[in-house]
């Protein structure tokens, strides 16, 4: 269940997934050559989207294992992200000092 899973990222672009159960690494995936700076796991549609210094978001699908999308964000390190659930709108901050819908 995605409730036993804590997802982590590094300065090595690589998104990791523990499990909480077993205290194990579960699985490792590189999803940029830049660090990451941002992590959101999105409940409702089973993505965690990973920000980076890349300046985008890495859409993960867990289920899938792999990197089901990406979105060139910002000028600078994505620093976060959100889903708008009313709206289904991707909500994105960077230090690049702007917000981005």
């Amino acid at each position: 269940a995605a409730d036993d899973v804590v997802y982590t990222g590094g300065d090595d672009g690589v998104l990791k997934a523990h499990s909480l159960g077993g205290l194990v690494q579960l699985r490792s995936l590189t999803v940029s050559d830049q660090p990451v700076s941002s992590l959101e796991y999105l409940e409702g549609a089973g993505l965690v989207l990973v920000g980076g210094y890349d300046c985008c978001v890495h859409a993960y699908a867990p289920q899938r294992g792999s990197v089901v999308g990406t979105l060139e964000a910002h000028d600078d390190a994505v620093s976060t992200s959100a889903l708008d659930g009313e709206a289904q709108r991707l909500v994105t901050g960077s230090r690049d000092c702007t917000v981005r819908l």
